[in-house]
C-alpha cells in the first residue's frame, strides 16, 4: 500500500489557510473513544493550532492541537462548506 507523503509543511500550511473559517473536527481519544468537534480556527501557530468551538452559554472552550495530530491521524479538521 502506498502512502501519502505529506509533510508538516504541507499540514501547516493548509491549517493556516483555514484561519477564521468555520471547521468541524473528529478527534480519536483513544479506546475507541472519538469526540466530533464544531468550531472556528481560531489561529495557527508555528508549532500548534487552536479551534473555538461553538457553544450556547457564555463560556468559550478552546482545543489546542499540534500539527503532528494531524499527520498521525489523531485528529481530521475539515472545512465546513
Amino acid at each position: 500500500m502506498k502512502k501519502n507523503k505529506i509533510t508538516l509543511n504541507d499540514i501547516r500550511g493548509k491549517v493556516k489557510e483555514m484561519v477564521g473559517e468555520p471547521v468541524t473536527m473528529q478527534v480519536c481519544r483513544g479506546r475507541k473513544i472519538v469526540r466530533n468537534y464544531k468550531g472556528t480556527l481560531a489561529s495557527a501557530f508555528p508549532h500548534v493550532f487552536s479551534v473555538q468551538l461553538e457553544k450556547d452559554s457564555d463560556v468559550v472552550d478552546t482545543l489546542v492541537y499540534s500539527y503532528s495530530d494531524i499527520l498521525c491521524g489523531e485528529v481530521i479538521v475539515e472545512k465546513v462548506s
